[in-house]
């Protein structure tokens, strides 16, 4: 009889530690992947500047526009204190006027010292192709209650809000001089809007 010459080999796994070391290490590799991430994505700032150079307007990169929405345009109206006033400039690229009065409205701002301006696309209106449209028009119409009166229909505007009220709109502002040109028009607009002790 043959005797059994197998023998029970010993486990010589090594068990797998986490130390801190390694631990700091991979969190170091995650945020600087997450960071990296961030920064090759373009700032709200650049992305306005983008969309409206590609569009054909001469803007300043370092302007004044910040993007706004829907949503939180009637926050901050809602949260306004008396006294606060905040202006916001409503257009769209595919609107030949807005990009022709964008960096117009930028210089006047900059000039009366206005830091920020919000930028309220108006691609939302552009996208509907049937504007006679009940269901739309209600939902235009809810929204310019909510907004405080606001037109959306008619771009571009300029829309001053001070005390969560509707201040001014420059949808009803009429140039004196016919002849006037789009970025003289807006020059005179956004002199008066931004030149106004709200």
């Amino acid at each position: 009889m043959r005797a059994n010459t197998k023998t029970k080999s010993k486990n010589t796994k090594t068990k797998f530690n986490w130390t801190k070391e390694l631990i700091f290490l991979i969190i170091g590799l995650v945020a600087m992947i997450v960071v990296t991430i961030v920064l090759a994505l373009p700032s709200d700032t650049k992305k306005i500047y983008n969309k409206y150079t590609e569009a054909g307007a001469s803007l300043d990169s370092d302007h004044v526009y910040s993007t706004i929405n829907y949503k939180k345009l009637k926050k901050n109206i809602a949260s306004q204190g008396e006294n606060d006033v905040f202006y916001v400039f409503y257009g769209s690229t595919s609107c030949s006027n807005c990009v022709s009065a964008i960096q117009t409205i930028n210089t006047a701002a900059k000039n009366f010292e206005i830091d920020k301006v919000y930028y309220f696309d108006a691609t939302f209106i552009d996208s509907v192709k049937d504007k006679e449209n009940a269901e739309f028009l209600a939902d235009v119409d809810k929204k310019e209650v909510e907004l405080g009166g606001v037109d959306l229909l008619s771009y571009p505007a300029i829309w001053v809000f001070k005390g969560g009220k509707l201040a001014f709109t420059t949808d009803s502002y009429k140039a004196t001089d016919s002849s006037t040109t789009i970025e003289g028009t807006w020059k005179l607009a956004a002199y008066h809007v931004f030149g106004t002790k709200w």
